[in-house]
């Protein structure tokens, strides 16, 4: 039975979520706030994924994300963030602060499970979505999917695992426009027609904060007009 953290104040979502979820095979640890939950996650090794809510005492969920990925034993641990924030700004400093995927609330107890489950089937290691040898690179970027880096003109990128795997998803198709629906269904492991577009285009400007010399003008992750991103072949920058 996989085993996941749920941190949230609401003791109503508490119930409703961790039986849901408990029904639909996996095993709940709770938490009321972010401090707790880091205890737990300390605690409890065998924590396989962590879905937290936002606004909560103690410790809100965006301190939560930044302080486990400052922590080595669980920078590559999948965060799902519940919060009833839609602004897109909202999302940014979430992705920012290291979550993986954005579910805004309310929302259907199926479409919490769909989540949970893209994101627990998705391969740390990545080889089994595309396959690519253990290092690649060009002239500039150098990938590294046993040590999840990125290195770029000679510098070390921290990346969250769904950054890491959506660049090198995109790296392995270099020269290839990639739809949003595609990254959604070979990275995030979403069924078709499921997962927020909103969700990829958030990620895709965080890792190009990271990458690129000029993000508003970027060179190496390219929009296509109506085909998608593109991960281009440069030689120098």
């Amino acid at each position: 039975m996989k085993e996941l953290l749920l941190v949230d104040d609401d003791e109503a979502t508490l119930l409703i979520v961790s039986k849901y979820l408990n029904n639909s095979g996996y095993k709940i640890f709770t938490a009321r706030n972010g401090e707790e939950g880091f205890q737990l996650l300390n605690k409890e090794a065998s924590i396989e994924m962590v879905v937290v809510d936002v606004v909560m005492p103690v410790m809100d969920g965006v301190a939560f994300c930044r302080k486990m990925r400052s922590n080595y034993k669980f920078v590559n641990l999948p965060i799902l963030m519940l919060t009833a924030m839609a602004n897109i700004s909202d999302k940014y400093v979430g992705f920012d602060a290291g979550a993986d995927d954005y579910l805004t609330k309310p929302f259907e107890p199926l479409e919490l499970l769909l989540r949970v489950q893209a994101l627990m089937k998705r391969n740390r290691k990545f080889e089994q979505i595309s396959g690519f040898p253990e290092k690649q690179n060009n002239d500039c970027i150098k990938i590294n999917k046993e040590t999840f880096s990125v290195n770029i003109r000679n510098k070390e990128i921290y990346m969250t695992l769904v950054e890491f795997d959506i660049i090198s998803y995109l790296f392995s198709n270099s020269g290839k426009p990639i739809s949003v629906e595609e990254i959604l269904q070979k990275v995030m492991r979403y069924p078709p027609k499921t997962g927020n577009p909103e969700t990829i285009r958030t990620h895709i400007k965080n890792i190009r904060a990271k990458i690129e010399i000029d993000s508003s003008n970027p060179k190496n992750i390219t929009t296509v007009p109506k085909r998608g991103y593109m991960f281009n072949n440069i030689a120098s920058q």
